[in-house]
C-alpha cells in the first residue's frame, strides 16, 4: 500500500518538475529532449524523502480507514451495540473526509516540492494557507473542473454511441443489399 502511494508521489512530482520547467522556461528550444528523465534524477536525488514522507501519511490513513471498514461488528440490537455502530459509522466518515482532504493537499504539496525545491510540510503549509485565503477560487476552480470533465466525458461517449449505431445499421444496410 505505501509503495503504491510512494510510486504515485514520485509520478506526480517528476510532472509537476517537468511542467514547471516548460512553464518557466522563456525560450522553449532550450528545454532539452530528456526532460523526463532530469526531471526523474532531480526527484530521485532531492525529494525521495519528501515522496516518502507524503506517501507514509497517505498510506496511514488508509489503513486506518481500511480497519474500520473492516470491522463490521455484531449485528445484535442492543442498545449500547447500536451506539457504538453510529459512533462507527461518523468515525468512517470523517476518516473518509480526512484521507480525502490530505490526498488533495498532499497532490497540491508534491506539485510545490517538486517547482520549489520545499519540503514536504513546509508545502503542505503553503498550500493549506493558500487554499484558506482563496477558499471560493478552490471549491470553484475543483467543481468546475470536475463538471467540465465529466461533460466531455458523456459527449465523448454519446459521439461513440451515435458512431456504433450508424456502424451497425450501415453493416445491416449491406447485408441486406447483398
Amino acid at each position: 500500500l505505501w509503495i503504491v502511494a510512494f510510486v504515485q508521489a514520485n509520478t506526480k512530482m517528476i510532472l509537476a518538475h517537468v511542467f514547471g520547467n516548460w512553464y518557466w522556461t522563456w525560450n522553449q528550444s532550450h528545454i532539452p529532449l530528456s526532460a523526463v528523465p532530469n526531471a526523474m534524477g532531480k526527484v530521485l536525488q532531492h525529494h525521495m524523502g519528501t515522496s516518502a514522507i507524503g506517501s507514509l501519511v497517505i498510506t496511514i490513513c488508509r489503513i486506518l480507514r481500511s480497519i474500520l471498514n473492516s470491522n463490521n461488528g455484531n449485528n445484535s440490537s442492543g442498545g449500547i451495540e447500536a451506539i457504538l455502530r453510529i459512533v462507527l459509522i461518523c468515525l468512517k466518515a470523517c476518516l473518509a473526509g480526512l484521507l480525502r482532504l490530505i490526498e488533495f493537499i498532499s497532490d497540491k504539496a508534491f506539485v510545490m516540492c517538486a517547482i520549489h525545491g520545499t519540503n514536504f510540510w513546509n508545502s503542505a503549509k503553503s498550500v493549506s494557507s493558500v487554499m484558506v485565503k482563496d477558499i471560493p477560487l478552490v471549491v470553484s476552480t475543483y467543481y468546475v473542473g470536475d463538471i467540465i470533465l465529466g461533460v466531455c466525458k458523456f459527449f465523448v461517449a454519446f459521439i461513440g454511441a451515435i458512431v456504433f449505431y450508424f456502424t451497425i445499421q450501415f453493416d445491416q444496410d449491406q447485408k441486406a443489399v447483398s
